[in-house]
C-alpha cells in the first residue's frame, strides 16, 4: 500500500514538470510553422523564394507588417481587437503624403503621419473603453469611416502621389533599424513596464484586473497610443516603398496583421501568454505565405481566398475565446 502511495506521489510530482514541457514546446510551434512555410516553398519554387532578390523582397514586405503587428501587440494582449488596422495606416500615409507635399520637409511629414495613426487609435480606444463597446463593432466602423473619408479626399484621382521621392528611406538597413528599435522597446515595456504586466492580467480576466486597482480606461488609452505610433511608422515606410497612396493602400493590410499575430502564438483572448514575438513571427510567416503563393502562379483570387480563409479561422477562433472569457468571468 504504501509503495503504491510513493508511487502516485511520483507520478503527481512530475505531472507539472510535464505540463511545463508541453508549453514550452508549444512556445515554439509558430516558429516552426514559419521555417516549414519557407522550406515546403523554397522546394516547390526549386529555391526561388529563398534566392537573395526574393529574401530581400520578403525582408522589405514583413518589416512594415511587423512594425504595425507589434505595436498593435499590446491592443491583442488585452483581449481587444482591431480590424481597422490597415484603413488607419493608409489614412496614415495619405496624411503623411500631403504634408510631404506642402512642406517638402520629410519630418514634418513623419509626425504628421504618427499624429493621424495615434489620432485615430485613440479614438478608437476612447470609444472601447470609456463606453465600454466591444473592440470588433468599434473598429469595423471606424475602418468603414476611415475607407470613407480617404476616398472623399482622394476623390476621382487614381492617388496621391510625392512630389519628392523617399526611395532613400526605402532601404534594408533603414527598416532593419526601425524595425529593431520597436522591437526593442515594446520588449521591454511588455516585460518589464507596469502597462505590459497589467495588460496581461486584463486580457486574463477585467474582474481581477479591476479589483488589483488597474485602469482598464488608462491602459486601453495607452495601448491603442502604442499601436498609434507603430502605424505612423509603417505608414512611413509603406510610403517610402510606394510612392503614393491610393483608397486601396493597405486594403489587405489590417486582415494581414490579425492573421499574422494569432499565426505567430497570440492568444485570441490576450492574457499571460501574450508575446511581442508573436507579431515578428507571424508577420513573416503570412508575408512567406502570400510571397510563395505569387511565385508558384496562384491568381489575386486564390490568394484572396487563402486570406479569407485564415481570417475565417481567426475569428471563429476569437469568437471562442471571448466565450471563454464570458464563462470565467
Amino acid at each position: 500500500m504504501q509503495a503504491i502511495d510513493e508511487s502516485t506521489d511520483r507520478d503527481t510530482s512530475r505531472a507539472p514538470i510535464t505540463g511545463r514541457r508541453r508549453e514550452s514546446l508549444l512556445e515554439f510551434v509558430p516558429l516552426l510553422g514559419l521555417i516549414v512555410v519557407i522550406a515546403v516553398f523554397a522546394i516547390v519554387t526549386k529555391g526561388t523564394s529563398v534566392s537573395p532578390f526574393n529574401l530581400k523582397l520578403l525582408l522589405n514586405q514583413g518589416v512594415i507588417l511587423a512594425v504595425i503587428a507589434t505595436g498593435s501587440s499590446f491592443i491583442f494582449s488585452m483581449g481587444n481587437f482591431d480590424i481597422s488596422l490597415g484603413a488607419c495606416t493608409c489614412l496614415a500615409a495619405l496624411v503623411g503624403a500631403l504634408v510631404q507635399n506642402a512642406t517638402g520637409n520629410v519630418a514634418v511629414a513623419l509626425v504628421a503621419g504618427l499624429c493621424a495613426g495615434i489620432g485615430i487609435s485613440l479614438i478608437a480606444g476612447f470609444c472601447i473603453a470609456y463606453f465600454r463597446l466591444p473592440s470588433f463593432i468599434v473598429t469595423l466602423a471606424m475602418l468603414m469611416i476611415i475607407t470613407a473619408g480617404v476616398s472623399l479626399i482622394i476623390g476621382a484621382t487614381s492617388g496621391v502621389y510625392l512630389e519628392n521621392d523617399l526611395k532613400r528611406f526605402d532601404t534594408v538597413a533603414v527598416k532593419l533599424i526601425v524595425l529593431v528599435v520597436v522591437v526593442g522597446l515594446a520588449t521591454v515595456m511588455f516585460r518589464f513596464h507596469r502597462l505590459g504586466r497589467s495588460n496581461k492580467i486584463i486580457g486574463g480576466s477585467q474582474t481581477v484586473a479591476v479589483y488589483s486597482g488597474i485602469s482598464i480606461l488608462r491602459n486601453t488609452l495607452l495601448s491603442f497610443l502604442i499601436s498609434g505610433i507603430g502605424i505612423g511608422l509603417g505608414a512611413f515606410l509603406l510610403l517610402a516603398r510606394t510612392g503614393c497612396v491610393s483608397a486601396s493602400t493597405g486594403t489587405s493590410l489590417g486582415f494581414d496583421i490579425i492573421i499574422a499575430i494569432v499565426l505567430g502564438g497570440m492568444p485570441i483572448s490576450g492574457g499571460a501568454k501574450s508575446r511581442i514575438s508573436a507579431a515578428i513571427i507571424g508577420a513573416f510567416t503570412i508575408t512567406a505565405l502570400n510571397s510563395g503563393l505569387s511565385l508558384i502562379g496562384a491568381s489575386p483570387g486564390v490568394l484572396q481566398m487563402v486570406r479569407g480563409l485564415l481570417f475565417l479561422v481567426v475569428v471563429t477562433l476569437l469568437a471562442l475565446g471571448h466565450r471563454e472569457r464570458l464563462l470565467v468571468r
